[in-house]
Order: C-alpha cells, then structure tokens, then sequence
C-alpha cells in the first residue's frame, strides 16, 4: 500500500513578511533565521572549506543570532524586554553607538554648537 500526501504549502508569506510578524519575539527571530539562512561554503584556493555565515550586518535577527551564540546572558535580556537588540550589541561590543543628527544645516548647526557658545 502506498500513500501519496500533498507537499505542504506553508504560509506563502515570504521571509520579510514573517520577520515582520515576529519581531517583537527574539526567540522567533532567531528560529527564523536559522532556518532560512544557511552556512554558505567558500573555497579559497585550497582544498579547506570555510563555512560561514550567508548574512551579516545590523539585521534584527541576525543581531539576535549573534547574541544568542556568544553572548547568552545579554540574549536572555533582550528576551526578557529589558533591552533593546540594539542595546545589547553595543554591551557586548560588537555594535558602536550611533549618532543621528538632523539633516538641514541650520538644525545641524543648532545640534553641533556648544552650550553656552557665544558664537552664532
């Protein structure tokens, strides 16, 4: 007796959709990306194979992935809400704070002067 059964279909949500739909879980990120990003081979004119990882940079799961492999006590943090993903990644040293200053001269300027500068 041989049975047939359909190929499961899933969400037919792409992977964007589904980090949208979970970015408040860290957990759920993390699951995701591991899931949908692989280690990618590279060969470098030997015959040793490398394997790394396929995305890198300031991805929400990415930096959750990061967190939860080297830095567990941070990661169970994030998890906890009482850091941002963001915020963790600059405790554990692997992320540099970040300035945003305005985009129109004038406003920049006002941003940039000293306090108390009696230059205008």
């Amino acid at each position: 007796m041989m049975v047939c059964l359909r190929e499961l279909e899933g969400l037919g949500a792409d992977v964007a959709t589904l980090e949208r739909l979970c970015h408040e879980d860290a957990e759920a990120l993390v699951l995701l990306r591991e899931a949908t990003v692989g280690p990618v081979h590279i060969h470098r004119d030997s015959d040793i194979v490398t394997i790394t990882d396929a995305e890198r940079g300031n991805a929400k799961p990415y930096t959750l992935t990061r967190l939860a492999d080297k830095h567990p006590a941070l990661y169970e943090r994030v998890k906890a809400g009482e850091v941002s993903a963001h915020a963790a990644a600059i405790e554990a040293r692997f992320r540099k704070p970040t300035l945003t200053l305005p985009a129109d001269v004038p406003a920049l300027a006002r941003a940039l002067r000293p306090a108390g500068a009696f230059w205008t």
